[in-house]
């Protein structure tokens, strides 16, 4: 996309790409986040496991929706420039 930018090329379908594989991303971590869950079964060891890697999507969530807010950023510095 910067380098679409730099040129004034359209980035809108870009960003829709970005924004559709974020929300493919956020499936697929409340799919593992629910296996975690379901795995845990009491087991206190398992249990601290579930945590660690729920910290861990929640991280990964973030970063996604810093993607989304990057990429909204460039699509209007687009379009202010076209």
């Amino acid at each position: 996309m910067l380098k679409m930018l730099h040129s004034k090329k359209n980035v809108e379908e870009h960003s829709e790409r970005i924004i559709k594989l974020k929300n493919e991303s956020e499936l697929h971590l409340l799919v593992a986040l629910g296996e975690l869950y379901e795995s845990a079964n009491g087991d206190k060891d398992r249990l601290l496991h579930t945590i660690m890697w729920t910290q861990i999507y929640e991280r990964i969530e973030q970063a996604l929706d810093k993607a989304e807010v990057l990429s909204n950023v460039i699509e209007g510095i687009s379009i202010k420039n076209a």
